[in-house]
C-alpha cells in the first residue's frame, strides 16, 4: 500500500497478495509476492477506515515502511476487493472526491482534488463533478440533471438545503428568485408555500421593470428575452408560467415589452394567438 499523499496513476491502490517462499540471505530476506487470484486488488480509502482493526497506526500512513501486523484481514474488505486493478477514470476519481467530501474527510479529498486536476477539461469531467458543486453551493438546476425526482427523500433532501441557502443569502446569482420559485414549483411542497410566492412576486417585479425604461433607458433585449425564457420553463400556470400570464392580463407594459423586444430584434410582429417567437 502507497503511503498518503504518493502520486501516480495507482498510488490509492492496496495489493492484496501472500508472501511465498521466505528465504533469509545474511541481513535480507527474499520471497515471492503472490497476488490472490481473485482479491488482487483493494482501494485504499477502504483499508484506511478501517486502519484502527488493521492496526495501522496514523504516523504509519505517511511513511514508506514495511510492517508485519498479527491479524486477519476482515471479510468485509476482502469482499470490496477486484481481480482486476481497476481504471482510475474520471468518474471513479469523481465519486471518490464527492463521498469523501460528503464525509467530511478533508485529507482524503485534498488528494482526489490533486488527482482530479490531472484530467483534461471535458464534458464529462464537468457532469461528474456536479454532485460536488450542489455540496458545495446547492443550485436548483442541477438537481434534475442527477436525476433526483420530485416527491422522494433526495428530493426532500434538496429542498431543504436549496432553502438553507435562499434564507442564508450569500453569494446568489442575480436570476436567484427565477431559479428560486422554477425549483419551488417543482420540488416543494406546503412547506415552503410563502417562499414560493415571495419569489413569483420578486420575477413579475422584475418583468414589469423591464418594460418601463425608454431610449438609452431602455433594458437590452437580451435582459428581456432571457427573464421571458426563465418564466416560461415553469410547466405549471401557478408557477412562473403563471407570472407571464397574470402580467399579460394585468399590466400593459408586457404586451409593450413583447413588441418592443421583437421591433429591436427584428423579428416580425408577435403572434396574437397566445404564443410567439422570442
Amino acid at each position: 500500500m502507497y503511503e498518503v499523499g504518493a502520486g501516480g496513476p495507482h498510488a490509492r491502490v492496496v495489493r492484496h497478495s501472500r508472501i511465498r517462499n521466505i528465504v533469509r540471505r545474511g541481513h535480507e530476506l527474499a520471497f515471492t509476492f503472490e497476488p490472490d487470484p481473485k482479491h488482487a486488488f483493494l482501494d485504499r480509502s477502504a483499508v484506511l477506515r478501517i486502519a484502527d482493526r488493521l492496526g495501522i497506526q496514523q504516523f504509519e500512513q505517511h511513511r514508506t515502511h514495511w510492517a508485519i501486523k498479527d491479524g486477519d484481514i476482515p471479510a468485509e474488505l476482502i469482499a470490496t476487493s477486484t481481480a482486476e486493478r481497476a481504471q482510475r477514470t474520471i468518474a471513479v476519481v469523481a465519486a471518490e472526491y464527492v463521498e469523501a467530501r460528503r464525509e467530511g474527510r478533508r485529507r482524503e479529498a485534498a488528494e482526489l482534488a490533486e488527482e482530479l486536476e490531472d484530467f483534461p477539461p471535458s464534458l464529462e469531467k464537468a457532469l461528474s463533478l456536479v454532485p460536488a458543486r450542489i455540496l458545495q453551493q446547492p443550485t436548483p438546476e442541477l438537481y434534475p440533471i442527477l436525476g433526483i425526482e420530485p416527491r422522494t427523500p433526495e428530493g426532500r433532501n434538496a429542498v431543504v438545503a436549496v432553502v438553507a441557502r435562499d434564507h442564508n443569502g450569500q453569494d446568489l446569482p442575480a436570476d436567484w428568485s427565477y431559479s428560486l420559485a422554477w425549483f419551488l414549483d417543482l420540488y416543494g411542497s406546503a412547506t415552503e408555500a410563502g417562499r414560493l410566492d415571495g419569489a413569483l412576486a420578486e420575477c413579475a417585479t422584475h418583468v414589469i421593470a423591464l418594460g418601463t425604461g425608454e431610449g438609452e433607458a431602455a433594458a437590452p433585449v437580451e435582459d428581456i428575452g432571457y427573464a421571458l425564457w426563465l418564466c416560461s420553463r415553469s410547466p405549471n400556470e401557478g408557477g412562473l408560467h403563471g407570472v407571464l400570464i397574470w402580467v399579460c392580463l394585468h399590466r400593459k407594459p408586457y404586451p409593450v415589452i413583447v413588441s418592443r423586444t421583437c421591433r429591436r430584434a427584428g423579428l416580425s410582429k408577435p403572434h396574437t394567438g397566445g404564443a410567439f417567437w422570442l
